[in-house]
């Protein structure tokens, strides 16, 4: 549903072969996400490489056949192209990063419990941090982040998002029983992945901006699209699994 609200955002509808794209390439996006489960379920990190690459390649491959068979209009095209992929991989494959975390050390006799509790904290862990830059920035925000594409951002707000991070990632490190070492390094974690977080917020940003609309649908009255919801989450969840790993945190 955010790849389709992504290439929404585009306003290529009509464009050459619009419809066919958004139709196939949302088909290859659910069996992408149900690959991605099954495979992390087996924790066949080989695999699972296998899967990214290919799905890659197979997205660039579908997105330029379909387009050889439409009528080549300069500028919609292009943005065709480019827009299918880069939403793909900024809705589809960058949330499936989610997958991993919940599955991540599970067993065979216990599917997804560690998965669960990071996956539970990454969730509310990015609001959180949402809520305290919002709030940090309406109280004493003064300096304008990046104002041509979100004029509401401060510095002042992404510092007290920051702050609100470490604070939830210092309560859930001892709550998850790390030692003082594992919660120094789970806090620099979760510093990045609240940033990242901002970044995949800004992205939305930038194409609403593009397209003059101020949410990617109104599927959810009150809080727009399914991508409003999950543009943060979309860049946080790499920075997190990847982190994970790196912290000594494993399937």
């Amino acid at each position: 549903l955010a790849f389709v609200e992504f290439l929404g955002l585009l306003k290529l509808k009509g464009s050459p072969g619009w419809g066919a794209i958004r139709w196939i390439l949302t088909g290859l996006a659910a069996c992408y996400l149900g690959s991605v489960a099954m495979v992390c379920a087996k924790h066949d990190s080989g695999m699972l490489q296998l899967l990214d690459s290919s799905i890659l390649a197979v997205v660039v491959i579908i997105t330029t056949v379909l387009l050889l068979f439409h009528p080549v209009n300069e500028r919609g095209t292009k943005d065709m192209f480019f827009g299918s992929v880069f939403g793909f991989v900024y809705t589809v494959i960058l949330s499936s990063f989610l997958l991993r975390v919940l599955y991540l050390g599970a067993g065979d006799n216990d599917p997804g419990v560690a998965g669960q509790y990071y996956i539970l904290f990454l969730l509310v862990g990015t609001k959180f941090s949402d809520m305290g830059g919002y709030i940090v920035g309406s109280l004493i925000g003064r300096h304008k982040m990046i104002p041509h594409i979100s004029p509401g951002k401060t510095w002042e707000g992404f510092a007290g998002g920051l702050v609100v991070a470490l604070l939830v990632a210092w309560c859930s490190a001892f709550w998850l029983g790390m030692s003082m070492g594992e919660a120094i390094r789970f806090m620099v974690l979760c510093g990045a992945t609240a940033a990242a977080s901002v970044l995949g917020d800004l992205t939305e940003s930038l194409f609403k901006r593009r397209s003059g609309a101020k949410d990617s649908s109104s599927l959810l009255p009150g809080h727009g699209g399914v991508l409003d919801r999950v543009d943060s989450l979309c860049a946080a969840a790499p920075v997190f699994a990847l982190g994970l790993g790196l912290i000594g945190i494993t399937a």
